[in-house]
């Protein structure tokens, strides 16, 4: 036997596929995609990857939001958190911040009761929008967040005065930023049971 022999044998022991794998022909996908014609896969994986992104994005804003919640919150005037100032600063105007934590309440109902009871009843199947079945919902919250918002400033303008603008649109978002994070706060459109858009794969197939 030459003595390239051994040579020749590690190169094709080198060259072979690992045992129990096939080696992929040059161009041959794999993936999800794999069977979609080469320009649409190429755009579908771009859309992929954008929507990664921006859910990446999402999910930083929405946590900022929370933070600067938690923020207003703990450190309140600088000497005390924002609830002990409500409860006991003479400055607060208790009346209007009665105003306040009324619409808070409501809006607060108006998220458990589309979110859950609506669905817990049947009266929401899954796939339904409950824009549907309580078309009120929405503009009665719309009404309620304007009216608690204009009265957490009048209630809490003689403590802070032009600081009470971030300050309510930081905890307004911040506390609306939370409500996504309780189960059923935000459907997903493409959750299982939710009908698919008119004029998609399901639509065609009709």
């Amino acid at each position: 036997m030459s003595s390239t022999a051994p040579i020749q044998m590690a190169d094709m022991s080198r060259d072979a596929p690992p045992q129990g794998l096939r080696r992929r022909k040059p161009g041959q996908e794999t993936g999800p995609y794999a069977d979609l014609p080469p320009e649409e896969r190429e755009a579908l994986m771009r859309l992929h990857a954008r929507a990664t992104r921006r859910t990446l994005f999402d999910h930083l804003q929405q946590w900022a939001w929370i933070l600067g919640a938690a923020f207003v919150l703990y450190f309140g005037d600088g000497r005390r958190p924002l609830p002990a100032v409500l409860a006991n600063d003479p400055r607060i105007r208790q009346g209007w911040l009665s105003i306040f934590c009324f619409g808070v309440g409501a809006n607060f109902l108006l998220f458990l009761y589309t979110a859950y009871w609506l669905r817990w009843t049947g009266k929401c199947l899954p796939g339904q929008d409950y824009e549907d079945v309580a078309p009120w919902a929405i503009p009665t919250a719309v009404v309620m967040g304007l009216v608690s918002f204009v009265a957490a400033h009048v209630a809490a303008w003689p403590v802070w005065g032009f600081l009470c603008i971030p300050m309510c649109i930081i905890l307004y978002m911040g506390f609306f930023m939370a409500t996504l994070l309780i189960p059923g706060g935000a459907e997903d459109p493409a959750a299982p049971g939710r009908p698919p858009p008119r004029g998609g794969a399901a639509g065609k197939q009709e």
